[in-house]
């Protein structure tokens, strides 16, 4: 689990002010990890689109994702927000 919490994937005092732009921060952080492939966050955000926020876990916590397929290079999580973790 530590390997999935790189400094480099940690976006901080970031404000998004959508849910949409959240993932795209998030996105970014995956994408210039080589984890993604741009696609992917696209993908996320249909399937929010499609789904609804099933992906929301608590009151400012979510864990947006996608179906596994060509635009995903590795196993990865990234992570935004005011504080570290």
């Amino acid at each position: 689990m530590r390997e999935l919490f790189r400094r480099e994937a940690l976006a901080v005092d970031t404000q998004p002010r959508s849910w949409r732009e959240a993932i795209r921060v998030a996105g970014a952080l995956l994408l210039d990890a080589g984890s993604i492939e741009a696609g992917y966050i696209d993908a996320m955000i249909d399937a929010v689109e499609t789904l609804g926020p099933y992906m929301v876990v608590a009151p400012h916590f979510a864990i947006a994702h996608a179906a596994a397929g060509a635009h995903v290079v590795k196993d990865d999580m990234a992570k935004w927000g005011a504080t570290t973790i």
